[in-house]
């Protein structure tokens, strides 16, 4: 069951693990066919048909599977958005510095 609060936490395609089961992901359409996305970090095939032009910035919100014989995670979208107002790279530079100022997994608020 697709639950919208577990998408309330950004992960970077490399930070996906087997216990995920939404994500959501801001990255760049590296291939329409197949729809393939990459953030930087790695690349996840996104199934069903792109609407979107490559190098195009998108949020991708959906179920993750990973497959052994895949060596990238599949998502299954819920909600597919531009985001081509976004700096994506400023974008990761800023969850960057958001890691580094992380301690034990809380936000020092």
């Amino acid at each position: 069951m697709f639950r919208f609060r577990d998408a309330l936490i950004e992960k970077r395609i490399a930070e996906i693990s087997k216990g995920d089961r939404v994500i959501r992901v801001n990255a760049h359409v590296l291939k329409t066919k197949p729809f393939i996305i990459d953030d930087g970090s790695g690349r996840a095939l996104v199934i069903g048909v792109c609407q979107f032009r490559e190098g195009n910035a998108i949020r991708v919100i959906g179920k993750v599977t990973i497959k052994e014989s895949n060596d990238m995670p599949e998502i299954d979208p819920v909600v597919i958005k531009d985001m081509s107002k976004l700096d994506l790279d400023l974008y990761n530079e800023l969850l960057d510095v958001k890691d580094r100022l992380t301690i034990r997994g809380r936000d020092g608020k």
